[in-house]
């Protein structure tokens, strides 16, 4: 059902963009045929895409999902910019309904139709390029300072990295990672935090794509929570491989630090997803059990929703991912359908909750009005 679901939505994307770029101004008719083909051909990869590559040897694998996804980013660019052009497609006919008289010649709603159609795919097609150089450029580092109240003075200027949401996989390799560790490293943070979605495949096809990420660890470690796409890619080898290599696992657990005797409690919670895996899904009693009652904890949570349960806890701060910041303007108008807080620092009651964009992609390497980021919070005495 959700492969018809796919192959139906899909399907009605590229007849409609058929339909429009075919009615471009100048597009010679001999064209059409070739275009039809070329799109077919588009929408059969962007399926096989989706469907097989986690299936099919890596040197298959990775070309396919560049094409697919490559073209699944466009055709969704190209889509939203031809249907703003819609309206004014009916401009002549509204107009003259409305009584204003026009002196056009029989062609004019055809030549109107061509025109808008090539704006709006050039305007497409430019915009694609932009996402794509945006999305493999690699995150920009966002600042964010939190005021927490009753912060101990030893905890002041607590640095935290956030990374979420890198999916490594078939597009997200071992180079990029390279430069994401390198960039962690010159800010010299505390603690590196990781809110879920790291991978996007097995151990055995991305241990080596990821290892780059473990070669340094900041002071306080490398904390992790999972999110979804590690009970898809296999949670429970996943989060073994983390631990082999000096990870702090936090699936409904926390760990302890001390500095000048003040403690600062680190904690994190499954994923909402998890019960459909036979994970047992966010448990903070569970993750708090046995910390400090004074301590200040910083919570990793991969989806946002987690603030409920986090603010009623007297969390100081909850980091979290999940939503890209809709990657792809205007996805972001979707996404707040689903997840109230897109990106960005937010309040609830005595709990602050940063929302980030995102690391690296899903699906098309392409980033639209949401850049990637790498996060670098301060904590300070409020």
């Amino acid at each position: 059902m959700f492969l018809s679901a796919v192959l139906l939505l899909t399907g009605s994307v590229h007849g409609y963009l058929f339909l429009r770029v075919s009615s471009m101004h100048g597009m010679p008719s001999e064209a059409t045929c070739a275009l039809g083909g070329v799109l077919a051909l588009l929408w059969m990869t962007t399926v096989a895409g989706f469907v097989l590559e986690r299936l099919l040897p890596p040197a298959l694998a990775r070309p396919l999902a560049w094409v697919g996804h490559t073209w699944q980013g466009t055709s969704f660019i190209l889509l939203c910019c031809l249907l703003l052009t819609e309206p004014f497609r009916f401009l002549p006919e509204v107009l003259a309904a409305s009584g204003v008289a026009l002196n056009l010649s029989a062609s004019a709603p055809s030549d109107l139709n061509g025109w808008l159609s090539l704006v709006a795919v050039t305007a497409g097609v430019v915009l694609a390029g932009v996402a794509l150089f945006d999305a493999i450029r690699g995150p920009r580092v966002v600042h964010v300072t939190v005021p927490i109240p009753n912060l101990p003075p030893e905890w002041h200027g607590l640095r935290i990295a956030q990374i979420s949401d890198v999916h490594v996989g078939n597009t997200v390799r071992n180079r990029y990672v390279r430069r994401l560790s390198k960039s962690i490293r010159n800010l010299q943070p505390d603690l590196l935090a990781i809110t879920g979605d790291l991978v996007d495949g097995p151990v055995y096809r991305l241990s080596e794509q990821l290892a780059p990420l473990l070669e340094w660890k900041p002071p306080l470690g490398i904390a992790f929570a999972p999110g979804n796409h590690e009970y898809y890619a296999g949670a429970e080898e996943w989060l073994e491989f983390l631990q082999s290599h000096g990870v702090q696992v936090l699936r409904n657990g926390h760990v302890q630090h001390e500095r000048g005797g003040a403690a600062l409690v680190v904690a994190g919670v499954d994923d909402f997803a998890a019960p459909r895996f036979g994970g047992p899904g966010p448990d903070l009693a569970a993750a708090l059990k046995g910390a400090p009652a004074e301590a200040p904890v910083i919570l990793l949570a991969h989806q946002p929703p987690a603030i409920g349960a986090a603010r009623d806890a007297g969390v100081a701060l909850q980091l979290s991912g999940h939503t890209h910041g809709g990657q792809i303007v205007p996805f972001n108008l979707l996404v707040r359908l689903d997840q109230p807080h897109v990106a960005g620092l937010f309040r609830h009651g005595g709990t602050w909750l940063y929302v980030s964009r995102g690391t690296g992609w899903w699906g098309p390497p392409m980033r639209l009005g949401a850049p990637a980021e790498l996060t670098l919070l301060e904590c300070v005495s409020a």
